[in-house]
């Protein structure tokens, strides 16, 4: 049965951020890929081609990102206000975590978060999965709740 979600969460049970070094290059251009932004294409090897009129732009939410992280700082993620998806990283106390959202509910957000989460476990990352608590089956979503009298 599919869902339809407004955010996927993933939680790592540690507090230090340098954890995401070797994975957070891919996780953000994956996340990228999946939901059709800023041009970024993947290729049957696995490698990700990002178009040359985002690509300045692309490399560079990589790159701050990455510098966030191998500081220990919290990375930014993808949060444009235009966005129709968005990466965030949210200020937290405790465990990091991160989550996509979409700006209206959608059935693609399962699927990001099942490849980014898949990323994680193939660097040996340890994580859980925590779907939004507004997530529903795709069917109840689409029909309205009955009036009580």
């Amino acid at each position: 049965m599919m869902k339809i979600c407004r955010g996927g969460h993933i939680i790592l049970p540690t507090q230090n951020y340098i954890v995401l070094e070797p994975v957070l290059n891919d996780l953000m251009l994956e996340f990228l890929y999946k939901t059709r932004q800023l041009g970024v294409d993947k290729m049957a090897d696995g490698s990700y081609v990002i178009d040359k009129h985002t690509a300045d732009y692309v490399q560079g939410l990589v790159r701050m990102a990455m510098a966030d992280v191998r500081s220990g700082n919290k990375p930014a993620g993808y949060n444009d206000s235009e966005a129709t998806y968005r990466l965030i990283f949210p200020i937290c106390e405790g465990n990091i975590a991160f989550y996509v959202e979409a700006t209206t509910s959608s059935t693609i957000i399962t699927d990001v978060t099942k490849s980014l989460s898949e990323l994680l476990t193939k660097h040996g990352i340890a994580h859980k999965v925590d779907w939004d608590s507004a997530s529903m089956p795709a069917e109840k979503a689409t029909t309205k709740p009955k009036r009580r009298r």
